[in-house]
């Protein structure tokens, strides 16, 4: 059985409904929590950690009541997720959809994190696919040498933190545009180089089309 949920968004971050509670969807989050030790999605309950302390976070960073949050280990356990921003929904797939005419990314799955390789500034870079990174984030050492574009505020679990925002060329599916990245917290950069990944991508992936992701297949699919 698949299962379709519409979209909406706190501080950037994508949360659906189930059964009159709301759960943020969390690619870059390796494990999923919730209040109730379970997750509804396809006809069936899967049994998640409790995660009390990093809801309570959640729900005070994103100012939202968030009751549970569904991470990679969950999505890991069905056939593929297809995320579409444009229409602001997502479908949870028991067996993979149809992705003809679809650009394929190979994906390599680290500790049910998400791996891919893009190229930014022209240079191959290998990267974490994040829903809840309402913008992507590079490491510092690939970061330009020059004055930032701007700057943004985001939030974590821990807190909120100010990044400087540079604007860099960035190939996806055959196409090339500006993306605007911001600089990784120093924590997480250490969490992204034992990955040996050079930063995280989001919200502005998803934004040019339609995502489907299969854990099981090893493979992203992108549908412009």
């Amino acid at each position: 059985m698949n299962e379709t949920f519409n979209l909406k968004f706190a501080q950037g971050h994508p949360i659906i409904t189930i059964d009159e509670k709301t759960f943020v969807v969390d690619t870059g989050s390796p494990a999923s929590f919730s209040y109730s030790g379970s997750i509804a999605l396809c006809s069936r309950h899967h049994r998640v950690p409790y995660g009390n302390y990093i809801l309570d976070s959640l729900n005070r960073v994103l100012q939202t009541r968030i009751d549970g949050l569904i991470g990679g280990d969950l999505m890991k356990r069905l056939g593929a997720v297809e995320i579409d921003y444009p229409n602001s929904t997502i479908t949870f797939h028991e067996t993979l959809p149809d992705v003809t005419g679809a650009c394929e990314y190979d994906m390599s799955v680290f500790c049910n994190y998400l791996i891919f390789n893009t190229t930014i500034d022209n240079q191959p870079r290998r990267v974490v696919l994040d829903t809840g990174a309402p913008i992507p984030y590079l490491c510092s050492h690939i970061l330009p040498h020059r004055a930032p574009d701007s700057f943004v505020e985001d939030v974590t679990p821990s807190g909120t933190f100010s990044s400087p925002v540079y604007s860099m060329e960035t190939e996806m599916g055959g196409k090339k545009f500006k993306v605007n990245y911001g600089k990784l917290p120093a924590f997480h950069q250490v969490m992204v180089k034992i990955m040996q990944c050079d930063g995280v991508v989001g919200k502005d992936i998803f934004d040019l089309g339609t995502v489907i992701i299969s854990y099981r297949q090893g493979k992203m699919y992108l549908k412009f």
